[in-house]
């Protein structure tokens, strides 16, 4: 899970899609798995979800819920994140 800012979305996800392919193919093959993918999650720091990350969970046929949980979750963070800064200075 990583949860960078706007302009470097599409980084992010090539890193952790390049990061996790060698997982992938050793889970294909200790598994006998005919195909296996990888799911970044990777939101923005503001919540918003790149089109790639729908296309590839939509593959799972998800309850359409879990696109505004993970959206909440992220936001929710990021306002932590934001708070503890303030506290501390």
């Amino acid at each position: 899970m990583a949860i960078p800012n706007r302009h470097n979305l599409n980084s992010t996800i090539t890193e952790k899609l390049q990061m996790y392919t060698d997982l992938k193919e050793e889970l294909t093959r200790l598994c006998q798995l005919k195909t296996a993918y990888i799911l970044p999650l990777v939101l923005s720091t503001m919540g918003i979800i790149p089109n790639k990350f729908n296309k590839r969970l939509g593959l799972f046929n998800p309850h359409p819920s879990v696109y505004t949980q993970i959206q909440k979750a992220v936001i929710l963070n990021s306002c932590c994140i934001s708070r503890k800064f303030m506290v501390e200075q």
